[in-house]
C-alpha cells in the first residue's frame, strides 16, 4: 500500500445546496509540468470522468506537476480557496475556488489555478484508461481522480501539533519545498465545509470544540470521526460515513479521507480512502463522495438521493443478488426513457432507450462478472440510481 496525501487550503461550511441554474457539465483546463503524453492522456481521462458528475459554468483550472516526491507518496494536492464571496452560503468559512466559482457563476480567482496537484514520477504507473491494471502498477487515472476529488472539496483543514488539535492553522512551510502557484492564505483558524460536517461518536460537531485544544487533538486520533451531511448519510444507507482518523495523526491523510478499513479495496466508496493499491483501478467517485460534494454545494448529476422521494422509495430491483436477470419495478405514473448499468469503476455496461411507459424492465446480466453494479434510471425530470450484486 502507498499513501495519498492531500492538504487543505480552503473549504467551506455547513450548507444546504441552493438550486442554481447551471446546464453545463463541468469542464477542466489542465496545465502540465514534467508530464509525458501518455500521463497527460490518463490525467485528462480522469478529469473527463469527474465532468460526468458535476455541473459548473466555470472551468476548473488544474496545474499538474509530475516530479520526484517523498518515497511512498503517490500524490499531494493543494486546493486554492476563498471565503466571503458573493454567493457564499456561510460567512467566514473557506470554500475551494473550483466550488466557489461554480456557486457564484463567475471566475473569482482569475489568473490562478483552482487545484495544484503533485504526482510522484518515480512510482510504477499504469497509463492506460481501460482499468486493466497489471500487477505491481498504480492506475494513474484512479490516483488523478483521487487528487482531483480533494481539490473539488473532499479535504479538511485539521492539524495536530503535539497533543493539540486545530482547524485552520496549516501553513505553507509544512510542505516545503513544494509550493503553490497561487498565494497561500492566512487560514485564521477557520474550518472548511468538509470539516464542519464531522462529528465525534456521540454526535457532537467537531467545529464546536475549543479550537485549538487537546480535546480536538484527541478526537483527530480517536478512530471515531463520522460524517453527518444529509446526502452522504442517505448514500450510506442511513448511517454516518466513517472518516479516517487513526491513532497516529498524519497531516494530509487523517481527517480528510473516508476510512480505509470501512471502505476497503473493492468497495464502491474506495476512491477517497487514503491508501492506493497496485494492480487495480477504481474510476468512480462513489455514492458517499457524490453525496458529500452535493451537500457542500456542488450540483451533482448523480446519484439523486432525496429523503421522502416517493419514486425512490417505490423503486425495486429483483432479485438482488442476481445470477442471471434483474427486473426493475418502476412506480406507476413515471415515464422512463433510458436505463444504464455501470460497474464500480464507472464503466457503462448496458444502455437501453425506452420509448414507452413501462412498469417492469428486465436486464440480462449473464455477461457481467460477479460484483457490485449500479442501475441508473432516467425519468422525465430526474435520474435515480440503485444498485445490485451480481453473483
Amino acid at each position: 500500500m502507498k499513501n495519498f496525501i492531500r492538504v487543505s487550503l480552503l473549504l467551506l461550511f455547513f450548507c444546504i445546496q441552493k438550486q442554481r441554474c447551471h446546464a453545463q457539465a463541468a469542464t477542466f483546463e489542465i496545465s502540465y509540468i514534467g508530464t509525458s503524453e501518455e500521463a497527460e492522456t490518463a490525467i485528462g481521462y480522469a478529469a473527463d470522468i469527474w465532468s460526468q458528475y458535476l455541473i459548473s459554468d466555470i472551468p476548473v483550472k488544474i496545474s499538474v506537476h509530475f516530479q520526484l516526491l517523498t518515497p511512498g507518496l503517490l500524490g499531494i494536492t493543494f486546493p486554492n480557496g476563498i471565503m466571503n464571496f458573493s454567493g457564499a452560503e456561510v460567512s467566514d468559512i473557506w470554500y475551494p475556488t473550483a466550488l466557489a466559482n461554480a456557486m457564484a457563476g463567475t471566475e473569482l480567482n482569475p489568473g490562478y489555478a483552482d487545484i495544484e496537484i503533485y504526482l510522484n514520477s518515480t512510482m510504477t504507473w499504469y497509463f492506460g484508461t481501460d482499468g486493466l491494471v497489471p500487477a505491481g502498477k498504480y492506475d494513474l487515472v484512479t490516483v488523478a481522480m483521487h487528487e482531483m476529488g480533494h481539490g473539488l472539496g473532499i479535504i479538511g483543514l485539521a492539524n495536530k501539533t503535539g497533543s493539540e488539535g486545530s482547524f485552520g492553522t496549516i501553513t505553507a512551510d509544512l510542505f516545503a519545498p513544494l509550493t503553490t502557484s497561487f498565494p497561500w492564505p492566512d487560514l485564521d483558524t477557520l474550518p472548511s465545509i468538509f470539516d464542519t460536517y464531522m462529528e465525534d461518536e456521540g454526535g457532537s460537531n467537531l467545529i464546536t470544540y475549543t479550537n485549538p485544544s487537546a480535546d480536538l487533538g484527541a478526537a483527530f486520533t480517536s478512530n471515531n470521526i463520522w460524517y453527518n451531511s444529509p446526502t452522504s448519510v442517505i448514500a450510506n444507507d442511513g448511517s454516518r460515513p466513517k472518516i479516517y482518523a487513526p491513532a497516529t495523526y498524519a497531516l494530509g491523510s487523517s481527517c480528510t479521507h473516508l476510512d480505509e478499513v470501512t471502505y476497503p479495496p473493492g468497495n464502491e466508496n474506495e476512491l477517497m480512502t487514503p491508501n492506493g493499491t497496485t494492480g487495480s483501478a477504481h474510476q468512480y467517485p462513489g455514492p458517499i463522495v457524490l453525496g458529500i460534494l452535493s451537500d457542500i454545494g456542488w450540483e451533482v448529476t448523480e446519484p439523486v438521493y432525496v429523503e421522502g422521494n416517493n419514486f425512490i422509495s417505490q423503486l425495486e430491483i429483483n432479485p438482488n443478488p442476481a445470477s442471471r436477470n434483474v427486473s426493475i419495478n418502476v412506480p406507476p405514473g413515471h415515464s422512463v426513457y433510458k436505463i444504464e448499468v455501470f460497474d464500480i469503476n464507472g464503466r457503462v455496461m448496458h444502455t437501453s432507450k425506452v420509448n414507452e411507459i413501462i412498469d417492469l424492465y428486465t436486464i440480462d446480466t449473464g455477461n457481467l462478472l460477479p460484483g457490485t453494479y449500479f442501475v441508473k434510471i432516467f425519468t422525465g425530470d430526474q435520474s435515480i440510481q440503485t444498485k445490485f450484486l451480481k453473483l
